[in-house]
């Protein structure tokens, strides 16, 4: 055999090598990623219930903050005040979420 085709060879399965450690680092990424998309969309799933549970029962929810505007009113307006941070901060997280998918999904198609 000639050397160029012994170095070619060896070359071909230096590469061969290579391609394997490559695809065995990308299926450990992909099951990273795979085992947090399963655990957010179970987390998902559970915010999905208690939502809908919430509104199945919202009058007891109306009920509740009533009695406490009549016994602790300035609780009441803690309550409210913490309320509202937690929507505008919700809101914010939904945006950016929103967006960095909006972003992936960009850098996916192009």
């Amino acid at each position: 055999m000639s050397p160029e085709f012994v170095a070619l060879a060896l070359r071909k399965q230096r590469l061969q090598m290579q391609a394997a450690q490559q695809r065995k680092a990308c299926l450990e990424v992909l099951s990273d990623v795979e085992s947090v998309a399963s655990r957010v969309e179970y987390l998902q799933s559970r915010v999905q219930v208690l939502g809908e549970a919430l509104r199945r029962h919202a009058w007891v929810l109306a009920l509740a903050g009533v009695a406490l505007l009549v016994v602790r009113p300035r609780g009441m307006l803690r309550w409210l005040q913490r309320g509202w941070l937690v929507y505008l901060g919700t809101r914010r997280v939904r945006k950016t979420f929103a967006a960095v998918l909006a972003a992936v999904r960009n850098g996916a198609a192009g």
